[in-house]
């Protein structure tokens, strides 16, 4: 559940975009004033995580120095519940899993032996055994930082708690935020009809019931897959939506839309259905109003337009960027039938 929540920093994003041009331009311009970056998650019954940067000068050079050094070290972070306190280690490493699952054919093909090989091989491995192989073949790559709960340690998101950060860093810049894990609002279930102009497809869909005189104030993120593949968030309208979208709605059927890739040989009526075969999934996340807005405004920035100028994130987080949120979380999944 882990890897659909798996981003990351902002500031890194920013750091790895790189651009080319014929003549070299000399740009004479002041450093951006510094500020702190937040990048927090809470999952119900899972421990919290908070990786914490600092923003970059955007014509800084690009390396593995510059990423690591936008990494706030040995800052004081600590979460509350209102009855237990925890304070966060920092753990340092590199995410070898997430380079070896987009390298692993060129492994395979180095090591002249089939795929299914090397990945038996590499599992079997210990973590810092997979960090080494890793490292041999990427030396020079950043580490990842995160502020993590303290080993032997349990500190787990509770559905209806609130979770207060408090954040001091060495030079005593101080942070705070705040956010809950909601009440589940879950849907029904997943269904699927036939697409009768392209029978070899199906379209699935995600049936909502809202209670009778519904208090408006739910908000979900949400995203889609089939078998074997990663949650794709996104379609029409992006992956976030508030239930006010649907105020004096009972019963709904939602189509939920696959990411085909362009290349796919999918008919134009056939775009966004599943394959008969498929087994379709849906990973629903209920998020407060805070986490919701945040990411309705990163998906919505308007930066991708020329016609357009992007838009500030809308953060939580007080005394710097970011967003600390909390995500309530359900999966459910429906067979397409050959």
């Amino acid at each position: 559940m882990k890897k659909f929540l798996q981003i990351l920093p902002i500031t890194i994003i920013a750091a790895i975009i790189t651009f080319s041009c014929q003549k070299e331009i000399d740009i004479k311009s002041d450093p951006l004033d510094e500020q702190l970056v937040v990048e927090g998650k809470i999952i119900k019954g899972e421990s919290p995580e908070i990786i914490l940067t600092k923003t970059g000068f955007y014509y800084d050079p690009i390396d593995a120095n510059t990423i690591e050094n936008l990494y706030i070290h040995n800052a004081s972070v600590s979460i509350s519940n209102g009855a237990t306190q925890i304070q966060l280690v920092e753990k340092c490493d590199i995410n070898a899993d997430e380079l070896f699952e987009s390298n692993k054919e060129i492994f395979a093909e180095s090591a002249g032996t089939p795929v299914a090989v090397i990945e038996a091989f590499y599992y079997s491995l210990s973590d810092a055994q997979q960090d080494s192989l890793i490292l041999s073949y990427y030396p020079d790559i950043p580490q990842s930082c995160k502020y993590l709960v303290p080993s032997g340690t349990t500190f787990i998101g509770e559905e209806g708690k609130t979770y207060n950060l408090d954040i001091v860093t060495q030079d005593n810049k101080v942070l705070s935020s705040s956010t809950t894990i909601p009440l589940g609002f879950y849907i029904d279930s997943l269904s699927y009809e036939y697409n009768e102009e392209y029978p070899g497809y199906a379209k699935v869909l995600v049936n909502l019931t809202f209670p009778p005189n519904q208090n408006l104030g739910k908000y979900v993120k949400f995203g889609s897959k089939k078998q074997d593949e990663d949650y794709f968030f996104g379609g029409i309208g992006g992956s976030v939506y508030s239930d006010a979208a649907f105020a004096g709605s009972t019963n709904l059927s939602l189509p939920l839309l696959y990411n085909s890739n362009d290349d796919d040989d999918i008919p134009f009526g056939a775009r966004g259905n599943f394959l008969k075969g498929d087994t379709a999934s849906l990973i629903w996340m209920n998020i407060d109003r805070a986490t919701y807005d945040f990411l309705y405004s990163v998906e919505n920035d308007g930066g991708a337009s020329p016609f357009s100028s992007p838009t500030k994130p809308q953060s939580n987080i007080e005394g710097g960027l970011g967003i600390w949120g909390g995500y309530n979380i359900s999966e459910y999944s429906v067979y397409i039938p050959l």
